[in-house]
């Protein structure tokens, strides 16, 4: 388990998280989030400054959930922190985006290309029959 920080360079503001993935695919929801009609901080400023301005860093690793709860008010303190937990992302799980701002996760790729192949599969099945 993580905890992060998203910084934007222009206020100076910092964001702090937690995922159970990676910082990198978390990161990659929110740029895909960010145009969705959602009233979060984080969007608006990702809108207002642009992805550009905003970097993701890993804060530090928590062993337990107890730790990750430790770990995530000490960066809140250091750092003056916007909280974002809870903040949705509206993505389904299975969905492929694309962006221009990043990279799609290769996980969520391949879900994507085997939920194609398993419609592919069923469609096969229905002509025949």
């Amino acid at each position: 388990m993580i905890v992060f920080t998203i910084k934007n360079s222009r206020s100076n503001t910092v964001y702090v998280g937690t995922t159970t993935n990676s910082i990198e695919e978390r990161w990659t929801l929110f740029q895909l989030a960010k145009d969705a009609e959602i009233d979060a901080p984080l969007y608006k400023d990702m809108r207002h400054y642009g992805v550009a301005c905003f970097s993701i860093e890993e804060y530090d690793y928590a062993d337990s959930r107890a730790e990750l709860a430790e770990l995530f008010v000490e960066a809140m303190e250091q750092y003056d922190g916007v909280s974002l937990k809870g903040m949705k992302t509206m993505l389904p799980r299975t969905a492929v985006y694309p962006t221009s701002e990043g990279a799609v996760p290769a996980a969520k790729a391949a879900t994507a290309k085997a939920a194609i192949k398993s419609a592919a599969t069923a469609a096969k099945k229905k002509v025949k029959k």
